[in-house]
């Protein structure tokens, strides 16, 4: 219902019907944004005021840093590779109004963040993966209701949103974060990394609006920038909050030098192979990255690797270490370019920590290589016109050249990536490329693709520089340059690094690298391509195995053009429930592969399959986020929106505030005035950018309003409006009806529709650019004007209304067109606007000289009288152009027109235009519900023998459908004319794309005809179920579950033929159907067959699975239940082995201590919870929690377990204990576990 009247809402007629100011707006805003030359970075325009967004100050207007985030906790556990972290962001609202608080905060980029849950009180809220767009509708529902709900959305691999809403007065709310990561391994040394801030990104491209809460806004170049640039704090400022951080560390061999260059540590429970590190008090400030080093006492390995193995098939982690020291070939001469950032974010430390670097790296060049300097930051300079040899006389001028330079401007990265891989290339030498940067740039995608593009031959090498670098782009700077990254601290010695560096690329290295298996069934192996292997250097791989065996793995390549190979033993087993972590990590570096591939240009498919994989994996990505919501509404809380709060962030450490924002006196934008909150003040304005932000164009951008000329620019936007409109989401297409219709989208050719159909028009787009055009030539006052309303500045209303006249009454039709737009626009805005002009604007829709000013002038009537009067309807009813009279079926629907309107609209339904007709019977099927006009419908329907009927045929079938849903006493009627239909063949289009008709309508009648179990329905729906087309298919199958009959049917040609493998809630609900028809052995048989298939492993089959455990219980079988008992240990989704655990333990009562202490070291929390409260209740005292057993079984929910810990006097966190900690406990109780 709720999504019913969402759809009834998008009728409302302005929103509809402006679809053309919609995109005027759109383009002007895009089209005419004015570009600042890279020279002269200036300062964002003064912002307008938002609604909603705080950031806190006391009465005075000084900042009163009384913000919601207070602490984050970070909790890290290393054994070998891997770390599993827990991150808790402490969210508290000391206001005494409801708030949502946003937070952009960093992760390590190689991060696979798995889990989210938001705590209340006493009580868990598990965050639940979907699909980004999914996410972010469920999130905006619940906190419109006034909901606690959570949204965790990642904007860059090392880039997240956290966002809390509707945190009451005096409330706490903490976000518990979860992720798996690698640890880096280079020469020996392993480093831990927690990154803490997100340091300010330099934008550049022309603004384009605002989603975010951000500093920047969007832009043409980072489409996301307001995402990405949390509101900074002022130097000596503080927010209020800081953090704590623990790593646990487990190596399994003895620890050396383990150490921090980031901050002061306290070393606890040390022991052999063990260690405890925390950060200390003073240095808890989040403004800088946590960095943790050590060795373990052995030389280095040759290899080493990790291994999992679980239904849903085998993981592995492989590490090599070449023994490329002992090789000797002769190395081909140099040429280095050095490329070091100047940016306004490297003035200060960064820029004399570069500086120092660069003596180190100029000292240690080969006199036999040739080097060349490019520095950048607005633009580009060099050293020389052309590199030079390394003499003494050009290493002291470089060095000059070197102290010359100071940070300042913006960070034009591409210009320094351009002058370094356009360069042409001596064949001779082999080019190096040291890239020196902080990496804090928000074009990340523009760079990284110009180095896939470019690169070639040449080797790069990054460099981060500074406390907080962006990590995610340089270690993908390196990656596609066939390279590595090194990172240097403004406070440490950057002599070891470069002198490392030089030596590694002074050694042989090994390219073509590929490895051969042995004949092990190994696959999906990344990185991919395998990278060049430099001195010292290990290769990590992450893959995918089945089955198992031993064989001698084979690294082989090249060096200096001459074979190189080296072999290593390893043993890959058919069973490890170890290490399950594995299993994130690989996907997470797939996801990583697939979106390098995405580079310089969409390629099809791939947002696809990054979203199928972290669906299935429950991964965090740019395409899916995850979502919890509290169904327990505060008691008092109200519909109203809370306000929202942006966390501000401290500038990184080292950093010069001044040489990115200028100075602070004339940084405006972090806390002002505003709304009122309690007695705290606020501003609802957003900060200004930093006065690096700029352009890289060098000349100012055509101040234009054209729109675009082609049918392909124009349609997609109308279509989509317009498909909206008919009850679909659409981009192009007319699909309409509930949340089936997109299953048939993709039948039909995507360039075309019913949008092109109706608004596509090239005449009326050319005759409006027209307008655009004749007034920026020849009243450029007046053009400037008009530029300023659609930029959303408030005009004088007096002012307004002159533009109005002067426009409205020009002798130019194709001004006029543009005054109309301008009266919608304006009358949208809430300015009063004079009734000359609505008189002039009514007159106009009447009686206007061509179709264009007509169908304008309703457009703007429409928007300004609500509803339209009859008197004007009656005439544009009639009028001989088909887009007025589509307009006018929109202005009908307006119930408060009264059944004198309804007349019009069966004048409309029976027009001879069929896209006109299909709108009309939209508005009197949707907005009116007029059943008089079934019988018109049916023969619509029924009778249809053209394809060019489409439109208006469809339409009677989503109308026929509106009409039984919303009247059951019709429903009956309108389901026998659907069984009709069903046998109806209907035309297949030949002239505006393949549109298949026959399906839609299919659709249609099937949606409507479920839970009819009439038998004048089932041949047809049984017909359909063998239909060729697999939509088609699965719907009828999802009908047909509701015919006892129909039971034989489906286990035999659905079940046992595993049909539908793709579709698996449509199995889930096949197995459920079957179940109530007390199934032979037969159907247990397969089931048991399906649930051990590989083919429904993952979590993207999940739902079935949990059906096929649910059906097996059924029977009670020992051997499945023997069979479930080892799936506990091996599903690769955690819901699933709840609902195990729950079954097991009601069935096997005299068992469930067992059981509950097998699943006590699950990796999911949830479980781990679950089977705590079981093995508490089985150890309980007669007539205490023992009797939540039962309840647990049939509802295994974190409530439940909470009431059996409140019973035994237990704290509810204690699931969360090591393993053997539980143990005791529970021996403590009684229980006699091993």
């Amino acid at each position: 219902m709720k999504n019913h009247k969402t759809k009834k809402m998008r009728l409302v007629v302005a929103g509809i019907i402006l679809l053309a100011v919609a995109f005027i707006s759109h383009a002007w805003s895009r089209d005419t944004a004015e570009v600042n030359p890279p020279d002269k970075p200036q300062m964002a325009e003064e912002p307008k005021t938002t609604q909603g967004t705080l950031h806190a100050v006391d009465e005075e207007g000084e900042v009163m840093l009384e913000f919601p985030l207070k602490h984050t906790s970070v909790y890290a556990r290393i054994s070998g590779f891997l770390a599993q972290v827990e991150v808790k962001q402490h969210f508290h609202n000391p206001h005494n109004e409801k708030i949502e608080a946003v937070y952009v905060f960093p992760l390590p980029e190689n991060s696979a963040v798995n889990e989210m849950i938001m705590v209340v009180g006493t009580r868990n809220i598990y965050g639940e993966i979907h699909k980004r767009r999914v996410a972010r509708q469920i999130y905006e529902q619940a906190r419109a209701v006034g909901k606690r709900t959570a949204l965790l959305e990642q904007e860059r691999p090392n880039i997240f949103t956290q966002s809390v809403a509707n945190i009451q007065p005096g409330e706490e709310i903490v976000i518990t974060i979860r992720y798996v990561q690698a640890l880096k391994y280079d020469r020996g040394v392993y480093r831990y990394v927690f990154p803490m801030v997100v340091g300010p990104r330099f934008i550049p491209g022309a603004p384009s609006g605002k989603k975010g809460t951000g500093w920047a806004p969007d832009t043409n170049t980072v489409p996301d920038a307001s995402r990405i640039t949390p509101p900074v704090l002022k130097p000596g400022r503080r927010s209020g909050h800081d953090i704590s951080l623990t790593v646990t560390l487990d190596a399994g061999l003895s620890i050396e030098d383990l150490n921090s260059k980031s901050h002061d540590i306290e070393l606890t429970d040390e022991s052999v192979g063990k260690a405890t590190v925390s950060i200390m008090a003073q240095d808890t400030i989040p403004n800088k990255d946590f960095v943790l080093e050590y060795r373990v006492a052995e030389e280095k390995p040759r290899a080493a690797f990790l291994t999992h193995y679980s239904q849903q098939g085998g993981y592995l982690l492989l590490m090599l270490q070449p023994s490329l020291e002992s090789v000797t070939r002769n190395i081909e001469p140099k040429e280095i370019f050095f490329v070091v950032d100047c940016s306004g974010s490297m003035s200060g430390y960064p820029i004399q920590k570069v500086k120092e670097a660069m003596y180190y790296c100029i000292q240690g060049i080969s006199p036999d290589d040739t080097f060349q300097i490019i520095s950048f930051s607005s633009n580009a300079s060099a050293f020389s016109p052309k590199p030079v040899p390394a003499t003494r006389l050009h290493k002291e001028e470089a060095l000059d050249y070197i102290q010359a330079l100071h940070g300042s401007g913006g960070t034009m990265m591409i210009e320094g990536i351009k002058a370094c891989l356009d360069y042409p290339h001596v064949p001779e030498r082999k080019r190096i490329v040291f890239f020196m940067t902080d990496g804090l740039i928000g074009n990340d995608s523009q760079i990284l693709a110009a180095i896939k593009e470019k690169v070639g031959a040449t080797r790069l090498f990054s460099f981060g520089v500074g406390s907080s670098p962006n990590r995610s782009l340089l270690e993908r700077m390196a990656q596609l340059g066939r390279g590595t990254s090194q990172y240097i601290r403004q406070d440490e010695d950057a002599q070891p690094v470069i002198t490392a560096m030089l030596s590694r690329i002074s050694k042989p290295y090994l390219t073509d690298v590929e490895i051969d298996w042995g004949g092990l069934a190994v696959g999906d192996v990344y990185p991919n391509p395998i990278p060049d292997l430099y001195s010292a250097q290990p290769l990590i791989l992450f893959a995918r195995y089945n089955g198992s065996g031993q064989a001698a793995v084979i690294l082989r390549g090249r060096i200096d053009g001459q074979p190189y190979e080296e072999r290593i033993w390893i043993s890959l087993p058919n069973w490890n429930p170890d290490n399950s972590s594995l299993a994130s990590v690989w996907a997470r570096e797939k996801i990583k592969y697939l979106c390098l591939e995405q580079l310089g240009g969409r390629m099809p498919g791939i947002e696809q399959e990054v979203t199928n994989l972290a669906l299935e994996y429950n991964l965090m990505s740019q395409y899916t986020s995850f979502v919890a919501v509290d169904e327990v509404i505060p008691e008092g809380s109200d519909t109203t929106l809370p306000m929202t709060i942006a966390i501000p962030v401290p500038m990184p450490d080292g950093v010069s505030f001044t040489g990115v924002f200028g100075p602070p006196s004339g940084y405006p934008g972090d806390y002002v005035k505003g709304a009122t909150l309690g007695k705290a003040k606020f501003d609802l304005s957003f900060q200004r950018q930093p006065r690096f932000v700029g352009t890289p164009q060098n000349t100012r951008a055509r101040r234009s309003f054209a729109l675009p000329a082609s049918r392909a620019a124009l349609s997609p936007i109308r279509s989509e409006k317009l498909a909206e409109s008919l009850g679909s989401r659409s981009t192009s297409h007319f699909y309409g009806y509930g949340g089936y219709g997109s299953q048939y989208r993709g039948s039909a050719d995507k360039k075309e529709g019913l949008g092109l159909l109706l608004y596509a028009d090239k005449e009326e787009s050319e005759y409006l650019q027209q307008g655009h055009r004749a007034l920026s030539e020849k009243d450029k006052d007046l053009y400037n004007m008009l530029s300023a309303t659609y930029y959303g500045q408030k005009l004088n209303e007096t002012k307004a209304n002159e533009i109005l006249k002067k426009l409205l009454n020009s002798k130019d039709g194709s001004e006029v067109a543009v005054g109309l737009n301008l009266l919608a626009t304006l009358a949208q805005q809430k300015v009063k606007i004079d009734k000359a002009h609505i008189a002039r604007a009514i007159k106009l829709a009447t009686d206007g000289e061509n179709e264009h000013i007509r169908s304008q002038a309703l457009s703007a009537v429409c928007t300004i009288k609500k509803p339209v009067p009859l008197n004007i309807l009656r005439r544009t009813a009639k009028d001989k152009d088909a887009a007025v009279r589509m307009l006018t079926a929109y202005a009908l629907a307006d119930k408060k027109l009264g059944k004198e309107a309804e007349r019009l609209i069966a004048l409309l339904v029976a027009d001879k235009d069929p896209r006109v007709a299909a709108l009309a019977i939209k508005a009197e099927t949707e907005a009116r519900k007029i059943n008089s006009l079934i019988p018109e419908l049916s023969n619509i329907l029924l009778q249809a023998d053209s394809d060019q009927q489409y439109f208006a045929v469809l339409e009677a079938g989503l109308g026929l459908a509106r009409l039984a849903g919303a009247d059951p006493t019709v429903k009956t009627k309108v389901r026998k004319i659907f069984v009709q239909a069903l046998d109806k063949d209907y035309p297949t289009s030949t002239t505006k794309g393949k549109y298949n008709l026959k399906k839609a309508i299919s659709l249609i009648a099937l949606k409507t005809l479920a839970g009819y179990e009439q038998e004048d329905a089932y041949p047809g729906i049984l017909k359909l179920a063998s239909d060729g087309d697999k939509d088609v298919q699965a719907m009828a199958v999802s009908v047909l579950v509701g015919y006892k009959k129909a039971a034989s049917y489906l286990s035999e040609n659905i079940l046992n033929k595993e049909s539908f493998l793709d579709k698996p809630e449509l199995l889930a609900t096949v197995v459920q159907h079957l179940r109530g028809y007390e199934p032979g052995d037969d159907f247990y048989v397969a089931a048991q067959k399906l649930l051990k298939s590989k083919k429904v492993a993952g979590r993207s089959h999940a739902v079935l699975r949990a059906a096929l455990v649910e059906a097996l219980f059924d029977r009670g079988n020992k051997n499945d239940i023997e069979y479930l008992v080892s799936l506990l240990r091996k599903d690769s989704y955690w819901k699933v082995r709840r609902s195990i655990l729950a079954r097991l333990a009601a069935l096997r009562k005299e068992k469930v201590l067992d059981t509950a202490v097998g699943a006590l070291d699950d990796p999911h929390p949830v479980i781990r919870q679950l089977a705590l409260a079981e093995a508490v209740a089985a150890t309980a005292k007669k007539g205490k929690s023992a009797i939540y057993l039962d309840k647990l079984s049939q509802n295994p929910t974190p409530a439940n377990c909470e009431q059996i810990f409140v019973a035994e006097g237990l704290s509810s966190d204690l699931s969360m204990r090591p393993l053997e900690e539980l143990r005791k406990v529970l021996i403590a109780r009684g229980a006699k576990i091993s």
